[in-house]
């Protein structure tokens, strides 16, 4: 049987709390490396009730692609002569891609099938962020929406578009 000296078990708990406060420095500076969502919300140019939302992901810090892209309100033109406001929903992500010059844009669009009351539409949507994407500049919507009328060419075509800025 081996004695240990008296200062040992001292040393031991000494040394098992400076292991354990250095691994919780340790993992206090590692940075966030999960996904991080930013909601932006803001307005179309022109129409002023029209609201914009949308949610950027992040991932490693560098945005990754746009979710529940939504336009409220947007005022449309009619083809009957009747200004009506229809909401438009961007189902699914949209992906992000990087330019050479550090900024982030998005593309796309969506040809809506023939769906009684609605004949077939359109609806486009772009716009660009930058790293932090706090905001989003240079946004374009452009949303086509028909349904049958009365007319003579049976169907009645609603048109809208403009530009929009989002922010935080």
């Amino acid at each position: 049987m081996t004695v240990q000296p008296p200062y040992f078990a001292g040393f031991r708990l000494w040394l098992s709390a400076v292991v354990a406060l250095v691994l919780l420095g340790c993992l206090t500076l590692v940075p966030n490396v999960g996904a991080a969502t930013v909601s932006l919300t803001g307005a179309v140019r022109g129409d002023s009730n029209a609201r914009v939302s949308m949610k950027i992901v992040l991932r490693g810090g560098q945005p990754k692609f746009v979710k529940r892209f939504m336009v409220k309100r947007l005022d449309h033109r009619c083809t009957d002569g009747v200004a009506r406001e229809y909401s438009r929903t961007f189902p699914g992500r949209i992906k992000l891609n990087k330019l050479l010059t550090g900024r982030y844009v998005f593309f796309a669009s969506i040809l809506t099938r023939s769906t009684p009351p609605l004949a077939p539409g359109g609806y486009f949507v772009s716009g660009a962020t930058r790293r932090s994407a706090r905001r989003v500049t240079n946004g374009n919507i452009s949303s086509t929406i028909r349904f049958p009328s009365d007319l003579p060419s049976g169907e009645t075509a609603c048109t809208a578009g403009g530009k929009f800025s989002a922010s935080r």
